[in-house]
């Protein structure tokens, strides 16, 4: 007999939609479908209709190491929209916003390039990535306002700050 075993928690529901998912305020998740091609498939990441805010600046990659936390971080202004393009990554979410309704929700989101989808991180939600696959991940972020070179809209926190209740695992993939 195995002893001191923790049942797993419902996570999706029979039509594999997250379970009891709450939305921190202003966030939009959108999950899209690989389309099977004769020659491999095609994925759509951003259409105009998915969003309200729809101006895109800056179109860029990055490239996470397996294991690899870039996180914390919140934009005063910048939309943030991430999408996966290979590997298995782990979006985090904190509403730290005072005069939100979700002030104090996390929202926890797994992409993947099996299950892509595209994540809309509105201005003052803060905001970490973790890598949770075996080789690199690469994620593609749409913002509505371009990288200012000489007045970043970057606030950084370490990923282990206290201040936020939520701990990534260091992971030895």
């Amino acid at each position: 007999m195995i002893n001191n075993f923790k049942r797993d928690k419902q996570s999706i529901t029979a039509d594999w939609d997250s379970y009891n998912f709450s939305p921190i305020e202003g966030v939009v998740y959108k999950e899209v479908k690989n389309v099977i091609k004769d020659n491999g498939h095609l994925t759509e990441l951003f259409r105009p209709e998915w969003f309200e805010n729809t101006a895109i600046g800056q179109v860029f990659k990055v490239c996470l190491q397996p294991g690899a936390i870039s996180a914390w971080h919140v934009h005063e202004v910048t939309i943030d929209r991430l999408a996966i393009l290979t590997g298995t990554v782990k979006v985090v979410l904190f509403d730290a916003r005072q005069d939100s309704p979700t002030q104090g929700l996390i929202n926890e989101f797994k992409l993947s390039d099996h299950r892509p989808g595209t994540v809309f991180i509105p201005p003052g939600v803060w905001h970490g990535v973790q890598n949770i696959h075996h080789s690199e991940s690469m994620i593609l972020n749409m913002v509505d306002i371009a990288y200012r070179y000489e007045n970043p809209d970057h606030l950084r926190i370490p990923f282990n700050d206290p201040q936020i209740p939520y701990s990534f695992e260091k992971r030895g993939i």
